[in-house]
């Protein structure tokens, strides 16, 4: 199983560019049909938002196919940006990358929280058959919850 093969580590402030390329590659269409793109806001927020502690990369041989940062937040662990590789989409990366996430949760004795843009159907799909649910619903994202119990 190719997500077996991956590798898991914490990214150190030099990841920052090719983290924020990635996440260019996979939220620009979304962000995109929303409010527009601005490249030089959206690379100004990840670096507000970037904290390398909280977020772990993904990485099959020397090439990042994905990253998960997550936060604490109100007795949650918060899922704040979840990314895998459009070529590595649909390969069990993104499932096993989750059960690791919700095995720390579990273990800190946390529920999961994360936000996701209601126009991305795949990865709301993804989270529900993975027993996620809608929380909260907006204009633009829902909250999904998932409980440790």
């Amino acid at each position: 199983m190719l997500a077996e093969q991956c590798s898991y580590s914490f990214a150190s402030k030099d990841d920052r560019l090719r983290l924020f390329d990635l996440y260019s590659l996979v939220m620009k269409k979304p962000i995109s049909e929303i409010w527009g793109w601005e490249e030089s806001w959206q690379e100004k927020d990840f670096a507000d938002h970037f904290e390398p502690e909280q977020i772990c990369m993904i990485s099959l041989g020397d090439e990042l196919v994905g990253y998960y940062q997550t936060e604490e937040t109100a007795g949650f662990l918060y899922i704040r940006m979840f990314v895998i590789h459009p070529g590595y989409q649909g390969k069990g990366l993104g499932t096993h990358a989750l059960q690791q996430i919700m095995v720390s949760a579990c273990a800190g004795g946390v529920d999961v929280s994360l936000r996701v843009f209601r126009s991305n159907k795949r990865a709301i799909k993804f989270y529900l058959k993975h027993g996620f649910i809608v929380a909260e619903e907006s204009a633009e994202f829902l909250v999904l919850k998932k409980s440790c119990a």
